[in-house]
């Protein structure tokens, strides 16, 4: 399954994973924006592992991911 038909398959999904992909920018994240047709549920998205959060961890904006 494509990340950017998860909206379509599981409209009401509030957790998500997408640990240990490559994921570098926040516009990697596109597909679960609280726009209208996205993940709009998601309550819990856990990024650990990828270069995006370890970026934003040494640039000292931990609490994003809290």
């Amino acid at each position: 399954m494509l990340l950017s038909t998860l909206s379509h398959y599981l409209p009401r999904l509030a957790n998500l994973s997408l640990e240990g992909n490559q994921l570098r920018l926040w516009k990697d994240l596109d597909f679960i924006s609280g726009k209208k047709g996205k993940l709009e549920h998601i309550r819990e998205l856990i990024l650990k592992g990828n270069p995006l959060r370890e970026t934003e961890y040494q640039g000292g904006r931990a609490e994003k991911f809290k």
